[in-house]
């Protein structure tokens, strides 16, 4: 064979293998495709087969939550096994438990509960007794018509009555003295001496509060927690008009008059007896140092 023989031999060799490697190459992809489909068609198996597990027991499995009543699955005949049903003594003999009889002493409850209202509640409730007599012309006896006397009491029962609050418009009215000598001829003063008696001082200058009502708009406003324009409209049912802005200056000036030096008066005292008043006493995170 002469060179250029060789030569195209080859060539066609090299086109023969070029095509192999080609079909080798497509086939190794659909060898891969097919593994993909495979695993695909297997995960879908075990999914139907979870199904279909799971639709027989729901068809065929029990309908109650009963504890089944074969005695072998049961430990010393008391507590049941944790293995199902007990194939082996070794198991049986694993699971075994030494069981110690404790008495325990239940508490009795002494306290007895008590309905209703307690006594001790109405000790500072004011008592008020009604008696309930016969008529004159019942004091005779029915049967023979002998005059009757009274031999005792009973309780019938027990009420509370709720008495509304009332309203009461004080006038503070003071004496004036005059002296019956001064600023006569007998005196050597020319002028009379009059003496007035000492008030009482007003919660507020120039303001109708007295303490009662004052307490009554500050309970009900930060104890009781009604804003002030429904204590308007519950002042208002009552008969008094109480504007909100009036109820407003009050809570304002007698805290500034009356609450805020008693305030400052602690807050001195405290600065005086303690180095620190408020602190932040959240721990914060630190990393722990090696020794």
């Amino acid at each position: 064979m002469t060179y250029e023989e060789l030569l195209k031999r080859n060539n066609e060799l090299e086109e023969k293998i070029k095509d192999k490697n080609e079909i080798i190459a497509k086939n190794n992809i659909e060898i891969e495709k097919n593994y993909i489909e495979i695993d695909k068609l297997k995960a879908t198996i075990e999914n139907q087969q979870l199904h279909i597990n799971t639709l027989n027991k729901l068809v065929f499995g029990p309908k109650s939550e009963k504890q089944p009543k074969d005695e072998n699955i049961y430990v010393e005949g008391t507590q049941i096994s944790i293995f199902g049903e007990v194939e082996d003594e070794e198991i049986k003999e694993q699971v075994e438990e030494q069981t110690e009889e404790v008495i325990v002493h239940k508490k009795k409850n002494s306290k007895k509960k008590v309905s209703g209202i307690k006594k001790a509640e109405l000790k500072n409730v004011t008592i008020e007794t009604r008696e309930v007599l016969l008529d004159e012309d019942k004091h005779n006896c029915p049967e023979c018509g002998e005059q009757i006397e009274r031999i005792g009491k009973e309780v019938v029962r027990q009420e509370i009555e709720y008495v509304p609050p009332k309203f009461v418009l004080v006038n503070h009215v003071r004496n004036i003295y005059k002296c019956t000598k001064c600023g006569t001829e007998k005196s050597e003063k020319e002028t009379p001496t009059i003496i007035k008696a000492k008030t009482p001082k007003a919660l507020l200058s120039h303001s109708f509060a007295s303490p009662s009502l004052a307490t009554e708009v500050i309970y009900q406003k930060y104890y009781m927690g009604v804003p002030l324009y429904r204590q308007e409209k519950v002042w208002d049912d009552r008969g008094l008009i109480l504007p909100r802005n009036m109820m407003s200056n009050w809570c304002i000036k007698l805290s500034e008059y009356y609450l805020e030096p008693i305030y400052n008066l602690i807050m001195k005292q405290m600065k005086e007896q303690n180095e620190v008043i408020h602190q932040d006493e959240s721990a914060p995170r630190t990393y722990r140092q090696v020794a």
